[in-house]
């Protein structure tokens, strides 16, 4: 391998770097906050015999069953969010349309 060869390799493996860890970071985040709102919703359920809550108790400390669990949850704060952005989206490109129409 030459030189010039060499450095593009480096280069491009420093690029890719930082987003890996970016996504790492940000998966890291989601099951944090699933565990959260895990515990909250257990804690919350009124559980009147034993092994129901015992089970339930189980989903919550599964690291990927949890998201099951709360997707409810989930689901409502996605949307939210969704709605909110698809509004700002529809104001910003009424805005540019406006700004193009004027020139």
């Amino acid at each position: 391998m030459d030189e010039e060869a060499i450095r593009r390799k480096a280069e491009t493996e420093e690029d890719e770097a930082p987003l890996l860890g970016y996504f790492i970071l940000a998966l890291c985040g989601v099951q944090i906050a699933t565990y959260v709102m895990a515990f909250t919703r257990w804690f919350m359920t009124d559980h009147t015999v034993f092994w129901r809550g015992f089970k339930e108790l189980l989903w919550v400390l599964c690291p990927i069953a949890n998201f099951i669990y709360v997707w409810d949850w989930w689901m409502v704060a996605i949307e939210f969010v969704s709605i909110d952005m698809f509004e700002y989206l529809v104001d910003w490109f009424e805005q540019a349309l406006a700004l193009i129409e004027k020139k």
